[in-house]
């Protein structure tokens, strides 16, 4: 494992869900999916969650504070309106925030750090740092997917050509 294969899918995952999230509203990002599932408001907000795992265990500052990640964590309830849940707008500044950050993160990284095995919180992935890295990218890779299709049952055409 070493950080330009991190930064590589990670630059994958931000542009892809950058571009699924292209056009959408506050509104539009609010919007319940048919049949059951979460809205983009709450898939989005998990992600930063997510990113903010990695940039503590990197040592950095996370993008939002435990209030806005426990709104947004596995396990958490759905986002049905607009209470409590960000704007779509604060969710895109976390979005950048979190990146720029890991990015910067990922250039210190050293193959020791990488290959080194720091200990694991409850319930979370246990292994080298850079295979926890790689599986929360991955991780981050699903829920942009399903953007992706958030995006398409809101009747907008695909996002990636």
């Amino acid at each position: 494992m070493d950080t330009e294969i991190l930064r590589k899918l990670f630059g994958l995952s931000s542009r892809a869900l950058a571009a699924n999230l292209d056009g959408f509203t506050h509104e539009d990002a609010l919007a319940q999916p048919p049949g059951g599932g979460n809205c983009a408001n709450w898939v989005v907000g998990h992600i930063v969650v997510h990113r903010n795992h990695m940039l503590r265990a990197l040592g950095a500052e996370p993008a939002w504070g435990a209030e806005a990640d426990a709104r947004y964590d596995r396990g958490s309830a759905p986002v049905t309106g607009a209470d409590g849940a960000q704007t779509l707008d604060a969710l895109r500044d976390a979005l950048d925030r979190s990146r720029d950050r890991l990015l910067a993160a990922f250039d210190t990284l050293t193959a020791e750090q990488l290959a080194a095995e720091p200990e694991a919180p409850s319930g979370s992935a246990t292994g080298p740092l850079g295979h926890r890295l790689a599986l929360l990218i991955a991780h981050e890779a699903y829920h942009a997917g399903q953007v992706a299709m958030l995006r398409r049952v809101g009747g907008r055409a695909g996002a990636i050509r």
